[in-house]
């Protein structure tokens, strides 16, 4: 066996390999006795996008309230719950072989497949069905057990061995695709709350979080196609290039009363095919912007094109034509000029809150999705530690400091 390079330790531990696939200490909280009501410190089990457990420190000073913000607004109570620690949440929802094969035939069908593909997926379909019983959950299928019987039916039927392996592969494509879909048919109560990758805005080209709301509210100067884009971003934490790409026919879908996207495209490492909720607002944008003609014509939400839209063309919108509309609207709604910022502003994967903009509280310095980095949370602690906060918070405590003492004790000093 090779001898193991120094710099090549398991990719997701510290030294020794992680196999716990579950949360495996509470939040800790701690108040501090001189400030009532605030977190002394806190440490939290927050799951990544594979379900890997990260335990976060919180920076001393935040609040009950801030330290929730960690889990994405649009989540569940049941992953608020895994963020606190507790696992009593009831065993997954077991699934169904028959109802997958169901749900997986139905995807096929919607893609673009060739007759040849679909014919055979078809034969596959219909052996498993008559051959496992369609109530067998999902989670008790071996290998041992598929492979055995592919290959006795086989034999018995006189057939070739491409058809094992074809069976045998349109079954794990099943699985597969169902594990993929967890999120979406509820399977895994521990998947989901992620800690996406961060990239620190360096050259003051991201919008803030202000910005970004404004660019989010529909304004009758501003080109409809940048609002909807800003308020899916708003929602969803994704890079523009994802949201441009939406297809009206296969990316979105309605799970119970929310309306949900989905992100296709390689854009956002390891979240392909991720099933991301939308607001309220952004909702009635999408709605809106579903009844117009070029969006009908083109099959895209953001279309090709002008203000005119004089030929919309089956494309999605390019990037010379998205950051025309976006300076255009930053002089509409005030936004300071920076260069370059129209197209990179919303290209990033977080639209940041600055420490300014969230008033000092090292809580709520993040993306205005409610995600917070472990990097983000490290230097801003470092900033508190070493009280290097910005002139902003500076005045703001100064500014508290002589209301404080401006106020008189009681009311005989103003009778004199």
């Amino acid at each position: 066996m090779a001898k193991r390079k120094k710099g090549d330790e398991w990719p997701y531990s510290r030294g020794k390999r992680a196999t716990r696939t579950e949360p495996t200490s509470r939040v800790r909280v701690y108040e501090r006795p001189d400030i009532p009501g605030r977190i002394f410190m806190t440490r939290a089990w927050v799951l990544t996008s594979s379900g890997r457990p990260v335990e976060v420190v919180l920076p001393e000073g935040t609040t009950q309230e801030a330290a929730r913000r960690l889990v994405d607004r649009t989540v569940s109570e049941r992953r608020l719950a895994v963020l606190e620690g507790r696992t009593d949440l009831g065993t997954p929802k077991p699934i169904t072989l028959g109802e997958l094969i169901e749900k997986y035939h139905g995807w096929l069908e919607s893609q673009d497949r060739s007759a040849k593909t679909l014919d055979d997926n078809a034969r596959c379909r219909k052996f498993w069905r008559n051959t496992l019983d369609p109530t067998t959950s999902v989670l008790d299928l071996t290998s041992a057990q598929v492979e055995k019987i592919a290959s006795s039916a086989r034999k018995k039927l006189g057939l070739t061995a491409r058809w094992d392996k074809k069976r045998l592969a349109y079954l794990r494509a099943v699985v597969l695709w169902g594990l993929n879909k967890e999120r979406l048919y509820d399977v895994n109560p521990l998947r989901g709350l992620t800690m996406p990758e961060y990239t620190p805005d360096t050259q003051g080209k991201d919008y803030t979080a202000t910005e970004s709301m404004l660019l989010a509210t529909p304004h009758p100067e501003v080109d409809w196609r940048v609002t909807l884009t800003a308020s899916i971003i708003c929602d969803t934490g994704r890079r523009i290039s994802s949201v441009l790409s939406i297809s009206t026919e296969r990316d979105l879908v309605v799970i119970g009363d929310r309306l949900h996207v989905i992100f296709r495209k390689e854009y956002d490492k390891g979240r392909r095919g991720a099933i991301v909720p939308v607001s309220a607002d952004t909702h009635l944008l999408i709605a809106d912007a579903l009844d117009r003609t070029e969006v009908q014509e083109s099959g895209w939400l953001i279309p090709e094109g002008r203000d005119d839209y004089d030929d919309p063309v089956d494309k999605p919108l390019n990037k010379k034509a998205v950051s025309d509309q976006l300076h255009r609207a930053e002089k509409v709604l005030g936004i300071p000029y920076v260069p370059g910022r129209a197209w990179h502003g919303l290209k990033r994967t977080h639209v940041t809150m600055s420490w300014e903009e969230a008033g000092g509280d090292a809580g709520l310095v993040g993306d205005i999705t409610g995600n917070v980095d472990p990097k983000l949370l490290k230097d801003t602690y470092r900033q508190l530690s070493l009280k290097r906060t910005t002139a902003h918070v500076d005045r703001v405590r100064a500014r508290l400091k002589e209301e404080a003492n401006s106020e008189p004790s009681d009311g005989s000093e103003t009778d004199e």
